[in-house]
């Protein structure tokens, strides 16, 4: 049987300087997308891996020495950006 919720990774605070477990992040439950949730041209794929990259610790301070762009910054409340690998398309 299939999952009826999954979890996502929550910014709540920026690490100063390190990361304090249970403030930090948070996790946050939500309900798993069924194949007749989604919208024209969506597909729903499993997560097989994710991607922990330096370059998140400098996103996660607000910063990036090689792009001035927010888009490189997380922003608090929202789920963490981050590469993945999937399989089983739905």
């Amino acid at each position: 049987m299939a999952p009826s919720t999954y979890q996502s990774v929550i910014l709540s605070s920026r690490p100063n300087p390190v990361i304090v477990p249970g403030e930090t992040f948070t996790l946050k439950t939500n309900p798993m997308l069924r194949p007749e949730d989604l919208k024209e041209n969506e597909v729903l794929v499993e997560t097989l891996y994710i991607s922990l990259d330096p370059a998140m610790r400098m996103w996660l301070n607000g910063k990036n020495p090689f792009f001035s762009s927010s888009i490189y910054s997380f922003a608090f409340l929202f789920t963490i950006k981050g590469g993945a690998e999937g399989g089983g398309f739905f």
